[in-house]
C-alpha cells in the first residue's frame, strides 16, 4: 500500500494537484504565520530535508512524465511527521487530502521509505 498527501491546489498544467510540500514552502514563504506554528513547520521541514531523498525522476518535473511520489505504508516515522506537516497547514486552512493505492502507477524509483510513480494515464498518453 502507498500514501500520498496533496491539497486542493492543481499545477500549472491542472493535471496534478499539489502534494503538501509545495503547501508547505508556499506557507512558509508567506509570512502569515504565528511564531509557533512557523518553528515547528520549518522543523518538520528541515526533518524531511535531512531524511528523504528527492529522486532525480521528480525533479525533472516535465508534465508529460513528471513523477509523483508516494509513501510506503511501511514508513512509520516519515508517516508521522507528515500528518504533523498536514495538522499545522490545515491550521491554515488547507485542505490535505490522504489518498492510497496499491498500483500508484509505473515505478520509476524506490527506496525505504517511498516510490516515485508516473501515473498511468500519463504513460497512457506518452504511447498514443
Amino acid at each position: 500500500m502507498y500514501l500520498r498527501f496533496r491539497t486542493s491546489f492543481l499545477n500549472d498544467y491542472e493535471e496534478t494537484r499539489f502534494g503538501v510540500f509545495q503547501a508547505a514552502y508556499f506557507l512558509l514563504q508567506s509570512d502569515s504565520m504565528y511564531v509557533y506554528d512557523q518553528s515547528r513547520l520549518e522543523d518538520v521541514w528541515q526533518w524531511f530535508k535531512d531524511n528523504l531523498y528527492q529522486p532525480s525522476v521528480y525533479k525533472r518535473r516535465k508534465p508529460d512524465y513528471a513523477a509523483i511520489c508516494w509513501f510506503k505504508h511501511s514508513a512509520t516515522e516519515h508517516l508521522a511527521r507528515m500528518h504533523e506537516m498536514t495538522d499545522i497547514l490545515e491550521l491554515y486552512g488547507f485542505m490535505i487530502t490522504r489518498v492510497k493505492s496499491r498500483k500508484p502507477g509505473y515505478i520509476v524509483y524506490e527506496d525505504e521509505e517511498q516510490v516515485a510513480a508516473i501515473p498511468y494515464t500519463k504513460l497512457a498518453r506518452l504511447v498514443l
